[in-house]
């Protein structure tokens, strides 16, 4: 998602994205991170990755604690896609990892299976059709079977918890759960619209399912906030994937916005800061 989001982006923002040492699969958000040095890991998926964002929380706390900040921040990321031995291998190495809060759509179903991917795409099972989340949630209210709805929601919301917890289990160095959205995890679901269920992001996931979670992470952090949105990006006469068309200008409506990122930076650092091994700030 890396190359996808430069490429839409390219002349308006530059990732400085770079390929991190044992993980072939995907190009990271810059800067680089000499992996033989002390370094902080971020995993995420959008919101970390800092798309429409010139210097996105992992590098604003790099720049607080002296110390480099791997981002490994991939659009549309579910726990699973980083529960690889590649990605293990480097989150074990860190002195602190910051693990976003990640959406509930990336996991499966009995009804909808998404495992070869971990994120938002997969294959409804009975036709076998390649389709992202949504999708599949809408094409079954539509049908109109209120139970088998519900029920698809809670087999997606025990499997991320389970693969959430899984996750975080699995890094061995300290973790810090995150979560970064504009809205809390206090919600009830509204079964007469796909966007009433997944509510904002991380969707499906609710305060039940978080306090599932967060006992499995060293710390947790919570940033809600709407600041700097909406944010007014370039001129362009066509749309770009993930933005509104207002007037001539792009404007972006849901990925975090600089002053997001500030309070986000703002509100991990003091944390992160006590979880780092004493003597290991600077290096």
């Amino acid at each position: 998602m890396g190359k996808y989001y430069q490429d839409l982006d390219r002349g308006a923002f530059d990732y400085e994205l770079g390929r991190v040492h044992g993980i072939a699969s995907e190009w990271f958000r810059g800067p680089s991170v000499d992996l033989s040095r002390p370094y902080l890991a971020c995993v995420g998926a959008a919101q970390t990755f800092g798309r429409f964002c010139p210097a996105p929380f992992p590098t604003l706390m790099g720049e607080r604690l002296e110390v480099q900040v791997l981002n490994l921040g991939v659009g549309g990321a579910g726990p699973r896609m980083f529960l690889s031995d590649q990605y293990l291998k480097v989150l074990n190495a860190a002195e602190t990892v910051v693990v976003q809060v990640l959406s509930g759509r990336s996991e499966s179903n009995s009804l909808f299976d998404n495992s070869a991917t971990g994120d938002l795409f997969g294959v409804r099972v009975r036709d076998g059709k390649r389709m992202r989340f949504e999708d599949f949630l809408s094409e079954l209210l539509a049908a109109g079977s209120p139970e088998l709805v519900k029920r698809a929601v809670q087999e997606t919301r025990a499997r991320y918890a389970r693969h959430m917890a899984l996750l975080l289990d699995a890094i061995l160095s300290p973790t810090v759960l995150f979560w970064f959205s504009s809205r809390s995890a206090d919600y009830e679901e509204d079964y007469s619209s796909v966007g009433g269920i997944l509510a904002a992001f991380p969707q499906l996931v609710n305060r039940a399912t978080l306090n599932e979670i967060r006992t499995h992470a060293n710390a947790y952090v919570e940033c809600i906030s709407e600041a700097g949105l909406p944010q007014k990006l370039w001129k362009a006469e066509l749309g770009v994937d993930g933005t509104t068309t207002e007037g001539s200008w792009l404007v972006n409506r849901y990925y975090p916005s600089p002053e997001m990122h500030a309070e986000a930076a703002a509100l991990l650092t003091p944390v992160c800061a006590r979880l780092i091994p004493p003597g290991r700030m600077r290096d």
